[in-house]
């Protein structure tokens, strides 16, 4: 899936941080916007997005402080270092129209060195969680309207999807692999199922004689 061991780099244009694939320690958004190219973003480190910033327009329209179409993050602690998280948050005010926080799609026509289907993949191992893993979350809270599409596979891990804005909405098409999931919200949380656009293991037919 690429090289995953080049690192990434930056640019800034009009104001927005443009993300190529690579290897980085940390994606963090406190302010501003964040626009991530499609393919394979490798972290050792966390992804921390709380931002009501909304200079992105994304493909439905809406704007938003973080757009990633067609991305995979690959996130893999350490054993000796492995409390980190991936955690979106903020929210605008308005209407259904209003800035929205975060879309992010992930890949699903073959192309870039992203991984089809695969949204967010947490890396924990057995021996990193005997270091504890009370901090090694994946929590999505848009609060703004937000858009998630792919599968968040994080087995030794919990798993938070909420919403709390009653005037916009929270869409999730994900398939979620956890050791514990956690959802909140209210009526304009959707949590759909689209086999098309999650993770499927390739079918393999060997041959003996």
């Amino acid at each position: 899936y690429g090289n995953v061991n080049e690192v990434g780099l930056t640019d800034i244009v009009d104001s927005v941080t443009h993300y190529n694939p690579g290897k980085y320690a940390d994606i963090v958004l406190h302010s501003g916007n964040i626009k991530l190219n499609p393919g394979l973003y490798c972290l050792y480190g966390s992804v921390d997005v709380n931002s009501s910033s909304s200079g992105l327009v994304g493909p439905d329209g809406v704007n938003y402080s973080l757009v990633g179409e067609g991305v995979t993050f690959y996130i893999s602690p350490t054993p000796t270092d492995p409390s980190r998280s991936f955690s979106i948050n903020g929210g605008t005010g308005g209407g259904k129209t209003a800035p929205g926080t975060a879309y992010l799609t992930a890949p699903s026509d073959g192309t870039g060195n992203g991984i089809n289907g695969l949204l967010i993949w947490y890396g924990l191992d057995q021996t990193a969680c005997n270091n504890g893993c009370s901090n090694n979350i994946v929590s999505l809270n848009g609060d703004g309207k937000s858009v998630f599409e792919g599968t968040i596979a994080a087995p030794l891990s919990d798993v938070f999807l909420a919403g709390n804005n009653g005037t916009k909405t929270q869409n999730y098409g994900v398939q979620v692999i956890a050791d514990d999931i956690k959802i909140t919200g209210n009526s304009s949380t959707y949590i759909y199922y689209s086999a098309d656009k999650l993770f499927s293991s390739r079918t393999q037919i060997g041959m003996e004689r």
